[in-house]
């Protein structure tokens, strides 16, 4: 449980930068657009 909570931590964090990167770079919104 320890691992998958502390992974999920570590996503969210990733996500958060995924996020700041979007906004820098219009190009990754159409590649989500695409998920």
């Amino acid at each position: 449980m320890r691992k998958f909570k502390s992974s999920r931590r570590y996503f969210l964090d990733f996500m958060e930068v995924f996020k700041k990167s979007i906004q820098s770079n219009s190009k990754k919104i159409l590649v989500v657009g695409n998920l």
